[in-house]
């Protein structure tokens, strides 16, 4: 997942989550997200549900942890 929204970031998030996940991030994102969502997007809601804190000062994208905590909540 995470890796797919590095390099292939523009495809549809349809391919690695189903319906019912991709209301919940939209639910969780609490605003309109774009349709088609796309898979960069949508692991970022992950990466936030997991604590990071998407400041835009840091360089560093979300690892696996982040990720991991995210997609268990």
């Amino acid at each position: 997942m995470s890796l797919l929204g590095r390099q292939c970031g523009e495809l549809s998030a349809e391919l690695i989550f189903t319906p019912l996940e991709l209301e919940v991030l939209k639910a969780y994102a609490q605003k309109k997200l774009p349709v088609p969502v796309t898979i960069s997007e949508a692991t970022r809601i992950v990466a936030l549900m997991g604590g990071y804190l998407d400041a835009g000062r840091s360089p560093r994208p979300p690892g696996f942890q982040i990720y991991w905590r995210g997609y268990r909540k």
